[in-house]
Parts: C-alpha cells; structure tokens; sequence
C-alpha cells in the first residue's frame, strides 16, 4: 500500500476506552480527544478541546476530520468501541478501490430514517422535538424515506477528494443543525451530493474483521444508587452507592431509612439494556410507586435511558427491602419495547 494511510478515532468525556492496536508498518494511529486520562502506547493521542458538547465534538472529528489527518490519501474512522481482529491494510486493500473515494457498512437492521429515528428515541438516543425538526426538512425537501442507512461506526474515504469535502461540510452542518445522530443525515447528504458509496453488505457488528465492544456507557457495573429526599429534594450529597453483592439475575436492596427522610429514590442500574422483572417493595403497593423512565410492558418494568429511576414515599419506614430480578434485554425484547413506543 503506497498511499499515505491514518486509522483515526476520538474519544470524548468517559465514553470509551482506547483500546491499543496491533501496529502495522505504514499506518498511523491517531486518537483525538479531551479527556487527560487517555494515553496509549500504540496510539498517538491528540488533546483538543471545544466549545461544543462531547457528543458534537466526536462528531465533528469523525466527520470533518481534522489538520493532522486531513492530508493523508486515505482515513480509516473507528468507533472508540472497535478492535480489529484481523490487519486493518488488509481490510483496506480488501475494500477500498482505485476509484472508490467512500467505503461504509449498510445499515444491517433498517433502511429507513423513520425506523432509525424510532430506535433513536425508543434508546434515548435523541429527543423526538429534534427529529421532528429533521423531517419537517427532509418533507420540505421531498427526500424519500427508504434511501437507505449507514451503519457510521467503521469507514473508509479518501479526503483530499472534493466531493468527499463536500459531503463531510453538508454532513456536519446537519448535525449542527438537526440532529447529533449521524445514520439519520448521511444517506441524504450523498443524495444531494452525488458522492459515490461502496457498500458493505455485512454487519458491523458480527463480521470477520473486527469486534465491537460496549460503551463504557453501557456496561452494567453491578451497582445501585439510592438518593435521600430531606425536604429540598434528591440532592448529591444525600445518596450512597452500594454493590449488589452478587452477579446473577435475582437483585435485593436493602435500605435503612434515615429519620425525617420524605422521599427515597432508587437508581437499579445506569444501563438502558436492561429491564425489571418481578418487583416487590415491602409493606409498599408498586401502584403507589413513581418510576422515572421506565414503562410497564405487562409485568415487566422496561428502561428508556441511562438513568432509570423509583421514587417511594416514606411510610414511616425504619427499613425498606426491595427484591427483583434484572435482565439484559435481548433483540427480540428490544424490537417489542419499540413498537410499544411507536403506539404510545
């Protein structure tokens, strides 16, 4: 391979860990990022900061690049969450023609912005008033619906070319401008561009080539949070954090209950990918019970977001035992919960 290549990524706040390389002769790895604790001993790591939020400056690199790698012949993006498998110049030369100047992985699930905009906000991955805002654009511009989707998390271009200068500008303007969910906007951007895309068709997930990781986001760290309500409501320096104490599916949290305490709030876990099953507060009707971000899908106790949350009045309570089962929600469970949503 003669071109000049870079493998790229930027990770933002505490959402990923860098993961190390295996470094390959006539590749450079550059990670951009603002959070200080990151170093690497395969990467180069380049702090930068912004006045622009983490989710809209790892956007910003992804897409617009940046002075330090914008005048190489090819860019290969990985998610923060990604860890090759096999030699990533054989990935390349696998995929990346002499005339291709784009090369991404096709949505393996959707199709279609209306499906992706659903799972975006069934996830919490985006408010419904912004992707509102998107398609009441892509109405007054008569984008078709089912144009397509990538899947963002691996990709290959050639930046010097213009049209891919192009795209990336009008790409990042849409961000900016509509939505931080960057599979929403791309496919119409090549739309009005014309730029060229090599398509993948394989999952990006599940392939030969490399392994996706969780989020740090996402990983579920066996804790659980409870938050005191003295009269000025749930404040920080009024929580504890405890442990399970143990890793299977069958949780019990113990609380004792602190004299003139109004309120108790119970944060179960910090994962969205997870739901309720079989929930018994003692001496407590669930019916009486305030669930923040969560949803009943018959008797069990669906998360929306990150931050799943119970409020229980405080009954003169000396002690409160709360016992249920937590699970990791599986595919078909996470296609039920959307569809659940969409007939809200």
């Amino acid at each position: 391979m003669k071109n000049k290549v870079c493998v790229y990524t930027c990770i933002t706040g505490n959402y990923d860990d860098l993961k190390d390389v295996e470094v390959e002769e006539g590749i450079d790895y550059i990670c951009f990022t603002n959070n200080k604790d990151i170093s690497s001993n395969t990467w180069q790591v380049i702090y930068i900061d912004d006045k622009l939020s983490n989710i809209e400056l790892a956007r910003k690199i992804k897409i617009l690049g940046h002075p330090m790698v914008n005048n190489y012949d090819i860019l290969l993006w990985m998610d923060g969450a990604i860890k090759f498998k096999k030699k990533i110049k054989e990935f390349i030369e696998f995929y990346l023609g002499f005339d291709d100047v784009f090369v991404a992985f096709k949505h393996s699930k959707r199709s279609t912005i209306k499906e992706e905009a659903e799972a975006c906000i069934a996830h919490n991955k985006e408010k419904p008033i912004r992707t509102k805002k998107l398609f009441d654009f892509y109405k007054k511009e008569k984008y078709p619906n089912n144009n397509g989707l990538i899947e963002s998390t691996v990709y290959i271009k050639r930046p010097k070319e213009r049209i891919v200068q192009e795209t990336m500008k009008l790409w990042f303007s849409m961000i900016i401008n509509y939505s931080t969910r960057d599979q929403l906007s791309f496919n119409y951007c090549i739309y009005k561009t014309g730029m060229k895309v090599k398509w993948i068709n394989d999952s990006v997930f599940s392939n030969e080539w490399f392994l996706w990781i969780r989020h740090n986001s996402d990983i579920f760290n066996n804790k659980y949070k409870i938050y005191f309500d003295y009269g000025n409501g749930f404040e920080e320096k009024n929580s504890i954090e405890k442990s399970y104490g143990n890793l299977d599916e069958k949780k019990e949290i113990v609380i004792d209950i602190p004299q003139k305490v109004k309120n108790i709030r119970i944060d179960p876990t910090d994962c969205y990918f997870m739901h309720l099953e079989n929930m018994k507060i003692s001496d407590t009707d669930l019916k009486s019970c305030y669930f923040q971000n969560i949803i009943m899908m018959g008797k069990v106790y669906c998360f929306l977001n990150d931050d799943p949350y119970i409020v229980i009045g405080n009954n003169n309570f000396k002690t409160l035992k709360i016992n249920f089962e937590l699970y990791e929600n599986d595919g078909e469970f996470n296609k039920k919960m959307i569809k659940k949503l969409v007939l809200y």
